[in-house]
């Protein structure tokens, strides 16, 4: 039995015997799930806690020369992952479960695996976490541009190219199963923008904080049209359910301008109108919308006229819908939706009634 198998069968040992009832799971993945451990290979292991006892079992290790880490994860942040929100897509897809402590568990760890999978074969929610990652990726281009110290640059530079690397997987319906160590080679089987191999390659052997700006703006300006290339051409009806999903979410803000203009609350009525700004220009981004100019319109003496100005936005997205395949579903009264359980049936795979 090797070291990382006798480490492995301690800590599930441990869990089983002492915290049953205060850890969820206990979970392995990494290169001892996967494959291709190196002689100081060690256990990537993570718990889900139940109690706060569990907490104890947070600890790192320094065993024959190699770093041992177990840490805990929360079933909310296993969420993110799932969603595609965070980046650790292994700890979950490439997971395996060593101590569970009951059925309900188990389960809930496989629903989040199957919504995962999901995930992952749907273009549109892939394109959108592809966005989140190029939009973080800007963020610290920012960075990069306010470092004159070489070794910080080198940090935000590194930190930018991850997150291109990931919009890359993403846009291709991807992840990096293997993790950091068979990055290059997936992202070289993979289709990335034109020269952004060669602008990584060019980042890690440059050696001055002007010259990693100079590759980073070419790999991130890449990235971000790929991703881009990438949304313009997907199919017309995930595009419109995509753009059916914001539309919904923003009608509130469009009918607290409404109210605004009743009340004459200016003050409220531009934040507002800069935060639905904000989603219009996502809806454009992201799933293909027309490019619509709320705030240029914006009156401060008129907000009755300013309102009137936002419903007409508020049509033409919902022509855009309509027009890209996707479904609003507008329920005319609470009753109505009451009496729908074809959204949440039609979701598990179930017919609608």
């Amino acid at each position: 039995m090797t070291r990382n198998q006798r480490y492995a069968e301690h800590m599930a040992r441990l869990v089983a015997g002492e915290f049953a009832q205060d850890v969820s799971l206990l979970v392995a993945y990494g290169s001892f799930v996967t494959g291709g451990q190196s002689a100081v290979s060690d256990v990537d292991l993570y718990f889900v806690p139940a109690t706060g006892r569990a907490l104890a079992l947070s600890r790192t290790f320094w065993i024959e020369d190699v770093g041992y880490d177990l840490f805990p994860m929360d079933w909310e942040r296993l969420e993110r992952i799932a969603d595609f929100s965070d980046n650790l897509t292994p700890l979950v897809a490439e997971a395996r479960v060593l101590y569970c402590r009951g059925a309900a568990d188990a389960a809930r760890f496989a629903d989040l695996q199957a919504a995962l999978r999901r995930n992952l074969s749907d273009s549109a929610h892939m394109l959108h976490a592809a966005r989140q990652r190029v939009d973080e990726a800007y963020a610290h281009f920012g960075r990069l541009c306010a470092e004159e110290d070489v070794g910080r640059a080198r940090y935000w530079a590194g930190a930018l190219l991850m997150q291109c690397s990931d919009a890359c997987a993403y846009a291709n319906g991807r992840y990096f199963a293997r993790g950091l160590k068979a990055q290059r080679e997936d992202l070289e089987r993979m289709e990335v923008p034109a020269g952004f191999l060669a602008a990584c390659a060019g980042a890690v052997r440059a050696k001055t904080p002007q010259a990693l700006r100079a590759f980073c703006r070419d790999a991130l300006c890449g990235t971000d049209a790929f991703v881009r290339g990438r949304a313009a051409s997907a199919p017309a009806a995930a595009q419109g359910e995509a753009l059916a999903g914001m539309v919904r979410e923003s009608v509130s803000t469009f009918q607290k301008l409404n109210v605004c203009a009743q009340t004459g609350n200016e003050h409220l009525a531009f934040l507002s109108a800069v935060c639905l700004q904000d989603a219009l220009d996502e809806m454009a981004r992201e799933a293909g919308a027309p490019p619509l100019d709320l705030l240029g319109a914006f009156c401060a003496q008129d907000l009755a006229g300013f309102a009137a100005h936002a419903q007409g936005l508020l049509a033409r997205l919902c022509a855009a819908v309509e027009a890209a395949g996707g479904s609003l579903r507008p329920y005319a009264s609470m009753d109505e939706f009451l009496a729908d359980t074809s959204w949440w049936k039609t979701e598990q795979g179930g017919c609608e009634t």
